[in-house]
């Protein structure tokens, strides 16, 4: 059985990587949890069906980190508003500046920029990023 905080482990790792910090908002932890668990957990067979679903990152973190480094064209480890805007609309996505603030409030976690941990949540959420 897989509970809620081991869940939310294996939604931020992949077999190779795992950021020092938890980046995805407990809001998103605890859709997927109620989604696939049972009374007493997530068994198996639900835990295949959630990876089936492509919610782990595996196979996608080179995506994320390509996005990444695409949008931080300073190269300084933080995504700005306007950049993130500027993905968004890339992505066919275009923003009034009231709902980029709130999603760029949103995702900066620690409110000093858009760094990659903050970055993988906001792509959980908010990004379709496909090969």
């Amino acid at each position: 059985r897989i509970s809620r905080d081991a869940l939310k482990g294996l939604l931020e790792c992949t077999e190779n990587f795992c950021v020092s910090k938890h980046w995805l908002p407990d809001s998103f932890v605890d859709n997927v949890y109620k989604q696939y668990a049972h009374e007493d957990g997530i068994m198996l067979e639900d835990f295949q069906r959630l990876e089936k679903d492509g919610l782990l990152l595996e196979g996608k973190l080179n995506e994320y980190e390509e996005a990444f480094a695409a949008v931080d064209v300073k190269g300084t480890g933080l995504i700005t508003r306007e950049c993130l805007g500027k993905l968004f609309a890339a992505l066919g996505r275009v923003m009034s500046p009231e709902e980029l603030d709130r999603i760029f409030d949103e995702a900066d976690l620690d409110h000093d920029g858009i760094d990659f941990s903050d970055f993988l949540g906001l792509a959980r959420t908010h990004l379709e990023l496909r090969e």
